[in-house]
């Protein structure tokens, strides 16, 4: 993510009190700066308003990332190359998208899933950014891959699903959740991110573990533990 799509996610994420005993969260600037070995150490990856340098790279990283057994939840309701393009990579539910305005009253429509646990989304903010219609990502009509689940949709158009790739799975929004939840600050968005998190982790406080603690300066402390990462 960008600096400030991180802050949107710190945000969100401290609506819980979700702090560094229950989860650790990293930036990378640009997906393809990692390695498959780097994206490992994590129980799940976000994308929120990411970059990358070579589409191809970054995206067979993030597969093969999945495919593996890792968690990842995309959200391309902002505007990045994938909100509006075709030919998507397999880690996408679709393989064509859309990014538009449909109005600024919600149509939405729920399957039974956990994520939408404690979720009301009759109370989610408005389709309103400043003095213009909210923009949604959306997928071409009928373009869904199989075994993709719709978890909800806007007037019928899908707007987060989940499905299965290899051993992982993949979550994806077209919502732009993290920043329309900054915007409204509604406890039910709050919510649906958060068990999307939860879905990935165990985000619950843990003990500290035993570590060697050195301060080297005011910038930099090493950290050494036997323990697991």
């Amino acid at each position: 993510s960008t600096d400030s799509a991180y802050e949107d996610i710190l945000r969100i994420i401290a609506t819980e009190n979700i702090n560094s005993r229950g989860l650790i969260p990293a930036r990378a600037a640009n997906i393809d700066d990692l390695t498959i070995s780097q994206l490992k150490a994590f129980d799940g990856v976000i994308l929120h308003e990411y970059s990358y340098k070579n589409r191809d790279r970054a995206f067979a990283l993030l597969e093969k990332y999945v495919q593996e057994g890792g968690k990842l939840f995309v959200d391309t309701g902002a505007e990045v190359r994938e909100s509006n393009s075709r030919n998507l990579p397999e880690v996408f539910p679709f393989r064509a998208s859309e990014r538009g305005s449909w109005g600024r009253d919600w149509e939405l429509t729920a399957t039974s899933s956990d994520l939408l646990k404690n979720v009301d989304i009759g109370k989610f903010g408005p389709l309103i950014f400043a003095d213009s219609d909210w923009k949604l990502t959306t997928p071409e009509a009928g373009d869904l891959r199989a075994g993709v689940n719709v978890l909800l949709a806007n007037g019928g158009r899908p707007i987060l699903t989940e499905q299965s790739l290899g051993q992982g799975k993949v979550i994806w929004s077209g919502l732009n959740l993290a920043y329309h939840y900054n915007q409204y600050k509604s406890s039910d968005e709050a919510n649906l991110f958060l068990n999307i998190l939860k879905h990935f982790s165990d985000v619950g406080a843990r003990g500290p573990i035993g570590a060697e603690v050195v301060f080297q300066s005011p910038e930099k402390v090493v950290v050494k533990t036997g323990e697991a990462a």
